[in-house]
């Protein structure tokens, strides 16, 4: 394991971590630190368009958890700016198909961490059952790329977030 597969481990486990939490600023937070690490490992991995796309969502969850920690709901213009961002980096960083499923991957994030603090969708949930979407796509891009590693943590993610969103639904309906 050389100190790129170290910086990929390290950012699995605390998303592994964060998906286990019941709360939306916690998640926002593992994922603040999660999208560093991630930005890294890409960048050394010499994936400019992967580790813009964490950059992107870096910035992203910075806004969304300080709307969140001022009890905001986030304004429709935040995701028509981070879906527009995406969007570009992934068309100027474009050069084979896997950087789509970067895109996918950055887009569903941006339109699943929209949604919090909303009165309709319990975003919380949302999060952890998107999760999945974005490991598939993290899943056929390691194969692509050839870091065999991420395969089983992916599968760990899926089912760590799975489990997490079973739990905190289970948890919401005993409240009521």
């Amino acid at each position: 394991m050389d100190i790129v597969d170290l910086i990929m481990v390290t950012a699995y486990c605390i998303l592994a971590f964060t998906l286990w939490r019941n709360d939306k600023n916690g998640i926002l937070t593992g994922s603040i630190a999660f999208n560093v690490l991630m930005g890294t490992y890409f960048f050394l991995l010499g994936s400019m368009a992967a580790a813009i796309n964490c950059g992107i969502s870096l910035v992203r969850s910075i806004y969304f958890k300080n709307n969140e920690r001022r009890g905001k709901k986030n304004p429709l213009w935040s995701l028509i700016f981070f879906c527009v961002l995406v969007i570009g980096s992934v068309a100027i960083t474009y050069t084979a198909l896997k950087d789509l499923l970067i895109g996918v991957l950055a887009l569903t994030g941006v339109i699943v961490y929209w949604f919090n603090g909303s009165e309709k969708v319990d975003s919380t949930t949302l999060i952890k059952f998107c999760v999945p979407i974005i490991s598939i796509c993290y899943i056929i891009y390691a194969i692509i790329i050839e870091r065999w590693l991420v395969i089983p943590l992916e599968i760990i993610i899926i089912t760590g977030g799975t489990f997490g969103g079973f739990k905190w639904l289970r948890r919401s309906h005993h409240d009521d």
